[in-house]
């Protein structure tokens, strides 16, 4: 068989793998969007940017925390050596296509991934959704659900007292 004959099956790999990266991207661009368009409350911020985190790392596995490979004998590649440029964190890009910081969005991501789906839907219709401090501190409290629910309910009642 000549080097030069296509296989049709890696041709068909290669060719899925194109296409499912074309979708991470096309999707990837509708999270940016919905997230500079609108003014969605900071729960529903959070949850976007979690998924676009989620996007944005399978389409980048070495920009995850500790995703970059080592070397065989240990550490890193000098950069001098290394063949691409490095990828962004998922916060700097983040930040570059929808104008907000780095820091408000591994806060808003740490919201959406540190406060139980359950709970999320609890607090959505709420002018706590709104309050990305009081949500940043529910999400802070990750380790103790009981705690989670106390620091919703607080809030809640210290709102609703505060709006009567």
């Amino acid at each position: 068989m000549s080097p030069f004959t296509a296989r049709p099956h890696r041709w068909a790999h290669r060719e899925a793998q194109a296409v499912e990266h074309d979708m991470l991207r096309t999707e990837l661009a509708a999270l940016d969007e919905s997230i500079r368009d609108r003014r969605p409350s900071a729960l529903l911020r959070a949850e976007l940017l979690a998924a676009r985190k989620r996007v944005y790392e399978t389409l980048h596995p070495s920009s995850r925390h500790g995703g970059a490979p080592g070397r065989a004998g240990g550490g890193k590649a000098p950069r001098n050596q290394r063949s691409s440029p490095p990828v962004r964190s998922h916060a700097a890009d983040a930040a570059l296509r929808t104008g907000l910081s780095e820091r408000s969005i591994r806060q808003l991501v740490q919201i959406a991934e540190g406060i139980p789906a359950s709970l999320r839907d609890l607090i959505r219709d709420t002018p706590l959704a709104r309050r990305q401090r009081v949500l940043l501190q529910v999400a802070r409290a990750r380790r103790d659900p009981a705690e989670q629910h106390r620091r919703v309910r607080v809030a809640l009642g210290a709102r609703s007292l505060a709006g009567a």
